[in-house]
């Protein structure tokens, strides 16, 4: 009975540092956005790079603040609940609305990226079919 009762409790992983630069890092550099046009203009050695020192000057410290915000105030909701709780509930709801503004923009740019790359390889798909 008590082995049933450890495999039913949930496990709770936590997230560590050397996750949350790579969910930065994914979330600012690792898109696919003018990666093609980057290398064309810049050349391969410049956009490598830019891709490796993006993480030291934007993805760590954004990380290191996401975990020290983690851990001084374990709350559901993060930066939301963090700038309502610093700035109030005006600039709190402008900080999610601002945060799903930008997600809901960013999947309707992959959505046209994709049917981009698709029209590459498909010539047919032109007009209201892209």
């Amino acid at each position: 009975m008590s082995a049933l009762r450890q495999s039913a409790t949930p496990t709770v992983r936590k997230a560590s540092f050397f996750y949350f630069v790579f969910v930065m890092f994914s979330y600012t550099t690792g898109g696919p956005f003018g990666l093609e046009s980057m290398v064309t203009t810049s050349g391969p050695g410049m956009t490598l790079l830019y891709l490796l020192l993006i993480p030291l000057f934007w993805c760590i410290p954004v990380s290191l603040v996401s975990a020290e915000l983690t851990t001084a105030m374990p709350v559901e909701g993060g930066f939301y609940r963090w700038s309502r709780a610093a700035f109030g509930d005006f600039w709190g709801f402008l900080a999610g609305w601002w945060n799903w503004s930008a997600s809901f923009l960013l999947g309707g740019s992959y959505a046209v990226l994709f049917t981009d790359y698709l029209a590459f390889y498909f010539p047919q798909i032109v007009g209201w079919k892209h």
